[in-house]
Parts: structure tokens; C-alpha cells; sequence
């Protein structure tokens, strides 16, 4: 369980990096002072966004979100939505209304420049000068800067943190080297510190507002904190998981090209019922094994023995279904009704619901939740007719036919 739990903060990077496309600008924001302290943004939860108001709008400006790959790049435009960057040096000097997805050599987040959602950076070096809403940071250095604010979350994962700026908020870190400056009335934690490393920081008085938790992480032969060797572990169970996936998928076109046909509609219209399907499923086996094994007396022992073991293996390939069926709906969305794109796209589900299920205690209840939809897509499939879920794929053919007319 400690494991899993220092691995939430490279996880939780990893899926919000893969599922970037699922998230939005928000025009919420609520104004914050330049020259606010830490008591005022931890007293008053109004003050914990920023405001575009108070920067100078000098920019150009870019109503869309914005995709650049470079071995430099600048970032010195007004975004009005996400930012996706790749990049050797990136450099932030403009405004982004929404997030910013970085992954690069080097990241600077300069003086005067604006992230009013989440930034969200994979680099060696980051250092944040600017203003940040949450940050979300695999580095092996990280420096939030003596001008450096974030408004609220600080969720990062990296060999040294060198903290000079302000965390509006919570400080959630995972970390080998924490430093602090000895005495600033700019530097301060609003709310609380949490941090994992091999040995306790010393961190002056006043520093944070809340309370303050360290927990003792063990460290390798050269006593060092190796979070290459976490992100390894993690990639190899995904992987794993990819791999049993793929046989099954490929299983699965080859004996029933049927259900492949039709598993987009399964979910597009019965995800409902297969959920109560599912669940009625799964404890109506494992009741029903056990009171048949009862009322026999142990003579249908091996009747219970094969229906828990049919359960099993159902449930084994459950999360496979789901996947598949949410790459077919795609594939209908999209055109590409190939069995290699089909495939492709239930890998690629696959790939993120297992770092999903990473995340722990957050990660089970999904993991449970989503193999009992895909028990129920099986038993959809076999209690439905194929009529039932074609109606969407003749309704347009059917309406541009009487137009015509």
C-alpha cells in the first residue's frame, strides 16, 4: 500500500498527460492581488485563482488551443485554452487560459506570464517565476522562484525542490533534496505540507501554515531516491496488461466479429443496463456456486468449481471488452471501421485505464466498476439482439434518402 501511494504523484502526471484532450479552459477565475499573503489566500478561498484582468494585455491573442513541437520554443501569446508543448528549451512568457502540457529539457516559467489552469510539465530542469493555478511537475530539478506563485496545489516528483516562491494552498511532494530559503516574507505554504523523502527537511518557523507531514521513503544502495525505478515498475504492469489485452482483442476478431460489430452501440446505448446486468452477473455466479455446492451437499462441487472459474475468466477479459467496445464507438465516430484501427484504439484504452488503476484506492473502485460494465457488455451481447443496436447506423442513410425525395 505505500508503494502505490508514492506513486500517485508520477501516475496522476502520466494520466492527466495521456487524457489531455478530456480537458477544457475554464473561464472561471476569480481576481487575486499581486501583493496578497499567505494568510489572505489560506483565509479566503476567493483569492486562490488569478485573474486576467490585472496583466496587461499585450499579447497576441489565440482563440484555440495551441500544439507546438520544437527544439525551442516560446510561448509568448495570449492562449485562450490548453497549451501542448514538446520541446529542448521551452519558455513561457505569455498567457495560457487554460492548461499548460510540457514536456521537454528545460522549462522556464517566466516573470509576468499566466497559467490559469493546471500546469502540467515533464523536464529535467523547471523553474516557475510566473503565476501557476495547480501545478502538476516530474523533474530532477524544480525551483518555484522568490517571485513564484502558485495559487493553489503543488503536486510534484523530483530529485531536489527548491522552494523561494509561494504555494497557495497544499504542497504534496515526493522529493530527495527540499531546500527553503533561511528567512523571506514572500516564501510560505498556505495550507499543508506533506513530503516523502529519505531524510527530514529542515524547514524554518513560519514556513508553512498547516501542518506538516514527512514520511521516511527507503532510498538505494547510494542512497539516493531512484524514481526512475517507479515510473519502470509502473510502465512494465501497464505493459503487461497491454499485452494480455492485445491477444484477447485479436482473440476476440477472429471468433466473434459479431460482437465486434456491434460493442460501440452495446456501450453507446446499454451502458446502463449492463451495468445492473454485470453486477446480477457477478454475485448471482458466486451466490449461486456457493448455495448449489450447499443443497448438494458437496456433490456439485464441480459444478460450482466450473461456474466460479467461467466468472473468472470472464472477469479477466471484462476490462478487454470495455476497452474494445469504447475503440469501436470510436471508430464509428471517426470512419475508420479497420479491425487494425479497432484494435489500436482498444490498446490505447487499455493503456489509460491501467494507469488509472495506479492510483490508489481511486484506482480500485474504477478498476471494479469498469470490468463489471464490460461483464455486462458480454451478457448484453448474448441477451440482445443484433437489431438492438443498429438503428443509429441506418438512421442517416435513411433521412438523406427521403430528402432527396
Amino acid at each position: 500500500m505505500k508503494i502505490l501511494k508514492n506513486k500517485l504523484l508520477i501516475v496522476t502526471f502520466i494520466i492527466l498527460f495521456f487524457v489531455s484532450t478530456c480537458c477544457f479552459a475554464s473561464n472561471d477565475v476569480a481576481p487575486i492581488a499581486e501583493g496578497n499573503t499567505v494568510e489572505d489566500v489560506s483565509n479566503d478561498e476567493n483569492n486562490v485563482a488569478i485573474s486576467p484582468d490585472d496583466v496587461e494585455a499585450s499579447f497576441q491573442f489565440i482563440s484555440d488551443d495551441l500544439y507546438r513541437v520544437d527544439n525551442d520554443v516560446v510561448v509568448s501569446e495570449m492562449v485562450d485554452g490548453n497549451a501542448f508543448v514538446v520541446g529542448n528549451n521551452v519558455t513561457l512568457s505569455g498567457e495560457i487560459n487554460g492548461d499548460f502540457f510540457v514536456i521537454a529539457n528545460k522549462l522556464v516559467i517566466e516573470e509576468n506570464s499566466y497559467i490559469y489552469g493546471s500546469l502540467l510539465a515533464c523536464a529535467p530542469s523547471i523553474t516557475v517565476n510566473g503565476n501557476v493555478y495547480d501545478t502538476y511537475a516530474l523533474a530532477n530539478d524544480f525551483t518555484l522562484g522568490n517571485i513564484g506563485y502558485i495559487a493553489r496545489d503543488a503536486k510534484i516528483a523530483s530529485n531536489s525542490i527548491a522552494l523561494n516562491g509561494t504555494i497557495g494552498r497544499n504542497a504534496n511532494l515526493f522529493v530527495n533534496s527540499l531546500t527553503f530559503p533561511d528567512v523571506s516574507e514572500n516564501t510560505a505554504i498556505g495550507g499543508n505540507l506533506n513530503y516523502t523523502s529519505p531524510s527530514e527537511a529542515e524547514i524554518p518557523e513560519g514556513i508553512v501554515s498547516g501542518d506538516t507531514q514527512f514520511t521516511l521513503e527507503v532510498v538505494d544502495d547510494n542512497g539516493e531516491f531512484d524514481i526512475a525505478s517507479i515510473i519502470v515498475s509502473c510502465i512494465n504492469s501497464v505493459l503487461s496488461a497491454v499485452l494480455y489485452s492485445l491477444i484477447v482483442v485479436l482473440l476476440m476478431v477472429w471468433l466473434t466479429p459479431n460482437f465486434i460489430q456491434k460493442s460501440g452501440n452495446i456501450m453507446r446505448k446499454k451502458t446502463p443496463i449492463s451495468l445492473a446486468i454485470g453486477l446480477l452477473v457477478f454475485f448471482g455466479a458466486i451466490i449461486g456456486a456457493i448455495a448449489f455446492l450447499f443443497l448438494t451437499y458437496g456433490l456439485g462441487s464441480a459444478i460450482s468449481i466450473a461456474v466460479i472459474a467461467l466468472l473468472v475468466l470472464l472477469w479477466s477479459i471484462s476490462e478487454t471488452v470495455f476497452a474494445l467496445a469504447g475503440a469501436r464507438l470510436l471508430a464509428n465516430k471517426l470512419h475508420k471501421d479497420k479491425n487494425l484501427s479497432i484494435v489500436l484504439f482498444t490498446l490505447l484504452n487499455v493503456f489509460i485505464i491501467n494507469l488509472i488503476k495506479l492510483i490508489p484506492f481511486v484506482g480500485t473502485v474504477v478498476s471494479f466498476v469498469i470490468n463489471i460494465i464490460g461483464l455486462g457488455f458480454i451478457a448484453s451481447n448474448l441477451i440482445f439482439k443484433k437489431q438492438d443496436f443498429m438503428t443509429y447506423e441506418t438512421t442517416a442513410p435513411v433521412k438523406e434518402e427521403k430528402s432527396e425525395e
